[in-house]
């Protein structure tokens, strides 16, 4: 009988899945393909803001910081005080940069790029971030339009939204 189970083993026809089953031998199984998707479910989820019920999707760039949870939570404040101000965020930006600076402007950035502004963040700041997302994109409005970059116009806006942001 040991002879005859010997010969069995031996007999047995390859598999046209060896891979497969390899990882089933080994208990591998689907682990490294449930954490891999988990791996591109969690970057997508922290690389990007998306509310679909305003057809927003805006992607985030971060720095060494990793401070894109302040940047989302920004995006929700201005949804529930700012709508008006929210709807125009999706509609034109499409890149949120995180940096620590701006070539001496401390609080954030436009540097041309359609769509794209840079948001200067710090854990927690979540009223601050808002304003400065409002600030730069007010500037990209004015380049949007063909207009000059004034400061002025862009602080009053953002002034109008830290007050709006704080009574929410």
């Amino acid at each position: 009988d040991i002879d005859n189970a010997f010969s069995y083993v031996q007999k047995k026809p390859k598999s046209r899945f060896p891979v497969r089953d390899f990882l089933i031998r080994h208990r591998v199984g689907i682990t490294i393909p449930i954490l891999f998707c988990g791996l591109i479910i969690f970057w997508l989820n922290f690389t990007h803001y998306r509310d679909s019920s305003f057809g927003c999707d805006i992607a985030i760039g971060t720095d060494v910081h990793l401070n894109n949870g302040t940047v989302k939570d920004s995006l929700k404040a201005l949804k529930h005080a700012m709508p008006e101000k929210y709807r125009e965020v999706c509609a034109h930006v499409t890149m949120i940069r995180t940096t620590t600076s701006c070539e001496g402007f401390g609080r954030g950035c436009y540097r041309g790029r359609v769509g794209e502004i840079y948001v200067s963040t710090a854990p927690g700041q979540v009223l601050e971030s808002a304003e400065i997302v409002v600030h730069e994109l007010c500037h990209l409005r004015q380049d949007e339009e063909g207009r000059g970059l004034d400061e002025d116009e862009c602080y009053l806006k953002s002034d109008e939204a830290l007050k709006m942001l704080s009574q929410f």
